[in-house]
């Protein structure tokens, strides 16, 4: 007898998002696995979704090796799902301290954005904090329970592009 759900047969065949629309099923999915706060380990596809996250990342800002600082906005699925955002110079391992933090607790990476490497990312930091609502945070400033992802990027974007940069991603 099959005692699987039909989410963990979708995740066991595997989550191999190609285009925005898949990558926003795969991030539903993850969350509905995850809602009922299922305990660590991860199932491996919802490890290999977040591979496939950090790729995408990747690809949009060139965030690997050290540079000048840059600001990051990380969405988590999980039985508390939040947001993220921070300032890193070391933006992989920034990424990859964060995710391990967030699979210990039972949640997973599935979204993230980062601005270009800049002196001035403090400044944008500093703005993007003040401007969020109070209600978004959960126990800092950084981390928002609530926030929506796309919102909260949208709002860093505007931030960078006021102060005369450009964003990538």
């Amino acid at each position: 007898m099959n005692t699987k759900t039909p989410l963990e047969i979708c995740l066991d065949r595997g989550l191999r998002p190609c285009s925005d629309e898949d990558h926003a099923a795969a991030i539903r999915m993850v969350q509905a696995y995850l809602s009922p706060g299922r305990p660590p380990p991860l199932h491996l596809n919802v490890i290999f979704f977040e591979e496939h996250v950090l790729g995408r990342i990747s690809r949009a800002c060139g965030l690997f090796g050290k540079d000048l600082p840059r600001i990051y906005v990380l969405s988590f699925a999980g039985p508390v799902p939040y947001v993220k955002i921070g300032r890193t110079s070391d933006t992989f391992t920034r990424i990859m301290r964060l995710r391990r933090e967030a699979n210990m607790h039972g949640a997973a990476l599935v979204d993230g954005w980062a601005s270009f490497s800049s002196d001035r990312a403090a400044t944008w930091e500093r703005r993007l904090i003040r401007a969020l609502p109070d209600r978004s945070r959960m126990h800092s400033k950084e981390y928002l329970h609530g926030a929506d992802f796309e919102e909260v990027v949208g709002l860093a974007k505007r931030i960078v592009e006021r102060d005369g940069g450009t964003t990538a991603g």
